[in-house]
């Protein structure tokens, strides 16, 4: 894929000021959407950026042909008129839009990946004289969520193959983007094929299920005329907010709504009663300054936590020791301290009791990263939040 940071446990206490907070953490970012853990094959994946591919050298094999595609009910019949008149294309069931200059004949196909799961395609354009406008849709109902994604970085959806080159073709990769679009990764492509004297423009989003892929063709020589064209339609692409893989919510705990969580830069999953909010701040500690992503749902007295501090090759055992002394600072007192694991990693379990209120806390160290997993609730409610507290807890994986 992934809110106000209010660590108030009530309206005059702060039982649970969160690392940040105490160490003067300041907020950095405006949050990101939501997610959903999936487990799916990378076969399918690259199933999908096959399909996409394919439809993309089509279309540019009917471009270099002279246009006498079969892409649209009015293919190859005019240039491409001014944006400002320009059609909306919808395909409402699965949450995509763009604007183009007709409506195109939308086609539906099977894709088999190579672990035999079976997915939907649904593909159109618009072949004019002078470029080629058109979107693919993988649809996999395993999802896509959940595929290794490192820095920020979307998977390479392009290409497999050595850098800058095309899988199974002449082209050359020019130019790449990542970017965060309404909670979903992309990227866009730029690829030129000097023997079919062709530039490609490829935009990709990946959401939980779907892949949507939008891509504008021409000629070398008409970059510059046309890039206002090539903006406009890779711009106008537009998907549904269920779509998004990083959490954006408005904080609000709601424990008759869980959602599922699965951040496509971090490498954990978990569940929390509410619309999950993400927010990005730094952490001064221990003489050394940290990234930290929190994830959260909060009311006035109760709140469920998740903190990603990205430690990198800092001193990891020594900021877990300071989150630990920062948990018991004020006063708490020790209520239960034991070792757990999540998927083969230590953690430490800490159970404190802070003025009315009471904290749980699961401190887990990776190999680049330390997690502090939190849920605060008034001690009087303890029996009550006993179960929601164990599902917190209980679905919170490291993968």
């Amino acid at each position: 894929m992934l809110v106000s940071i209010s660590h108030a446990a009530g309206p005059d206490a702060r039982p649970d000021p969160g690392p940040a907070q105490q160490e003067g953490g300041r907020r950095r970012s405006t949050p990101r959407s939501q997610a959903t853990p999936r487990s799916p094959g990378r076969a399918a994946l690259r199933a999908a950026c096959r399909a996409l591919s394919l439809l993309a050298a089509s279309a540019l094999c009917a471009f270099g042909a002279g246009c006498n595609g079969t892409y649209g009910a009015h293919a190859g019949q005019a240039m491409t008129p001014s944006p400002a008149t320009w059609q909306s294309v919808t395909i409402p069931d699965h949450g995509f839009s763009v604007r183009m200059p007709m409506q195109p004949e939308v086609e539906r196909e099977t894709e088999i990946a190579d672990d035999g799961g079976v997915m939907g395609v649904f593909f159109g354009a618009n072949v004019l004289r002078d470029v080629v406008l058109g979107f693919r849709i993988v649809h996999d109902p395993v999802g896509f969520t959940g595929h290794p994604i490192k820095g920020g970085a979307l998977v390479d959806l392009i290409a497999e193959d050595p850098p800058g080159r095309a899988p199974a073709d002449t082209s050359e990769v020019v130019s790449r983007r990542e970017f965060m679009s309404g909670g979903l990764q992309g990227r866009d492509v730029a690829l030129v094929d000097r023997q079919r004297g062709t530039m490609m423009h490829v935009r990709l989003l990946l959401g939980r299920q779907r892949l949507f892929g939008a891509f504008a063709i021409h000629a070398i020589e008409e970059q510059a005329r046309l890039a206002p064209i090539v903006a406009a339609y890779l711009g106008s692409v537009a998907v549904t907010p269920a779509e998004a893989t990083s959490p954006v919510g408005s904080g609000k705990l709601d424990l008759a709504r869980w959602e599922h969580v699965c951040p496509p830069e971090a490498d954990f999953v978990a569940v929390m009663p509410g619309s999950v909010r993400h927010e990005e701040v730094t952490l001064p500690l221990a003489e050394e300054t940290y990234q930290v992503n929190v994830y959260s749902v909060t009311t006035d007295v109760e709140s469920y936590r998740v903190y990603e501090v990205r430690v990198g090759e800092a001193p990891k055992m020594k900021l877990v020791e300071h989150l630990r002394a920062s948990l018991l600072a004020g006063g708490a007192r020790v209520r239960e301290e034991r070792d757990v694991q999540s998927r083969g990693y230590a953690g430490r379990s800490i159970v404190v009791e802070h003025g009315d209120y009471l904290i749980h806390t699961r401190l887990f160290l990776t190999a680049g990263r330390v997690y502090d997993v939190r849920a605060t609730v008034p001690l009087r409610r303890e029996a009550a939040s006993k179960p929601h507290i164990d599902r917190f807890f209980e679905h919170f994986k490291i993968l």
